[in-house]
C-alpha cells in the first residue's frame, strides 16, 4: 500500500506527488475517488486531506517524466 510521505520526515513534495500518482495507479477505489473530483483545486485538497502535500508545479514535474501510457492512466486524475 502506498502511503503519503510527510514533509516533517524530511521528504520533499516531489516524493509526495510521486506517491500520489503511484496510489492512483495501484488503488482503483482511490483512482475513482480522485476521478470524481472535477477541478485541480479540489484534487489538491483531496490529495492534501489524504496526506499528500505537493503543488500543481510539483505534480507537473513528476508527470513530465512519465511515459505516455503512464500519463494516460492518470490524466483523468491529474492535477
Amino acid at each position: 500500500m502506498v502511503n503519503a510521505i510527510k514533509k516533517e520526515e524530511g521528504i520533499g513534495s516531489i516524493e509526495n506527488a510521486k506517491a500520489f500518482v503511484e496510489k492512483i495507479k495501484t488503488d482503483e477505489k482511490w483512482r475513482l475517488e480522485v476521478d470524481a473530483v472535477k477541478t485541480n483545486e479540489e484534487r489538491l485538497g483531496l490529495a492534501k486531506a489524504a496526506g499528500f502535500d505537493f503543488t500543481v508545479a510539483e505534480f507537473h514535474e513528476v508527470s513530465s517524466a512519465m511515459s505516455e501510457e503512464e500519463l494516460a492512466a492518470v490524466t483523468g486524475s491529474g492535477v
